[in-house]
């Protein structure tokens, strides 16, 4: 792991593990030169999948 602190999803608080698939809820002008994306995840929303398929059908 490249943090030592924890990743948790936003919506649920479910920590994330290392090998989990995320979604990371940010603005496209946010993007520009983003090569390290779990940095860039601590100021954003972050959701398990889990949680992000709830909010994909609701």
């Amino acid at each position: 792991m490249l943090f030592s602190k924890k990743m948790s999803c936003s919506r649920c608080g479910k920590e994330i593990g290392e090998n989990e698939t995320i979604a990371i809820v940010a603005n496209v002008n946010e993007l520009n030169g983003i090569g390290h994306m779990r940095k860039f995840a601590e100021g954003h929303t972050v959701v398990c999948t889990k949680c992000f398929n709830a909010v994909k059908t609701d």
